[in-house]
């Protein structure tokens, strides 16, 4: 599979929620790079690329969007949102963002430093020809 998911552990006391991450043993994962976006007021779509080198573990901490995974050979949409499930991205998957509410708020892992150069494939036509 060219994705998976997972559960955000949940510890709920008087003083709160606390929702856990803790990276063991399920990934081959050391993170060394971590963003995150929001304030995408006007709806527009976000990634819409794919990664030669990079995974990514996507949390949404905030409101909800819609995520299109594809790996050249099937596609898979979900729904992301608050208190939903973390998504593990594998590398060579294109992935799309949209349907964003003003709220969402969108946190990424990523195992590999930024490498635009190096690391993304930005036009479809040549991601469908690399991965189909």
């Amino acid at each position: 599979m060219f994705f998976s998911n997972f559960k955000i552990k949940k510890v709920k006391d008087k003083r709160g929620i606390i929702e856990i991450f803790e990276n063991d043993e399920k990934f081959d994962f050391k993170i060394k790079r971590i963003f995150y976006i929001h304030s995408n007021f006007k709806n527009l779509m976000r990634a819409d690329h794919a990664h030669k080198l990079t995974r990514q573990i996507l949390i949404c901490l905030n409101g909800s969007a819609k995520l299109i995974l594809d790996n050249g050979k099937q596609k898979k949409v979900l729904k992301i949102r608050k208190g939903g499930k973390a998504i593990y991205v594998k590398k060579g998957v294109w992935h799309t963002l949209n349907n964003m509410t003003k709220d969402c708020l969108l946190l990424v892992l990523c195992d590999q430093k930024y490498n635009k150069r190096k690391d993304y494939i930005n036009s479809y036509k040549e991601f469908k020809k690399l991965y189909s």
